[in-house]
């Protein structure tokens, strides 16, 4: 078989590995090798602006980073400021369920207003237990 026209040369000057499934780079358009894809690597003249943003796993928080920064460093640098506070998560109310509540796999319930799990989402699962009254439309938890 010939792979002669499969893929595309490296535009770095130096190399000009054969390359079966290229970089192309969204700046100045040519193509690049796994070593030379980033902008850094390639010396980019036509680096894209805008914000790059990484999350911080622990806070959740974005980090805005520059193209040419060592992202590692930079959330090094974030996690041990005083920025960073790592927040915990809230569990389902079931005592007997321990998973983590996010705003994707939780719910309130309209009766007790306890936050739980989509699995717990029904009174009969959670040991719902309504609020009562006082009286004075103001409700005792």
């Amino acid at each position: 078989m010939d792979f002669v026209n499969l893929g595309a040369h490296c535009s770095v000057g130096y190399c000009k590995q054969q390359d079966f499934l290229p970089f192309l780079c969204d700046g100045c358009g040519k193509k690049f090798c796994l070593q030379h894809r980033c902008y850094r690597e390639h010396k980019c003249s036509n680096v894209p602006v805008g914000n790059q943003v990484i999350i911080c796993p622990l806070c959740g928080k974005g980090i805005n980073i520059n193209y040419d920064a060592d992202v590692n460093y930079l959330w090094e640098i974030h996690s041990q400021s005083s920025n960073c506070t790592q927040t915990f998560r809230v569990s389902c109310s079931n005592i007997s369920c321990k998973k983590k509540l996010s705003e994707v796999n939780s719910i309130t319930c309209n009766k007790c207003k306890k936050i739980v799990c989509l699995a717990h989402r029904f009174p009969d699962q959670h040991n719902c237990v309504a609020p009562k009254g006082n009286g004075f439309g103001c409700y005792v938890f």
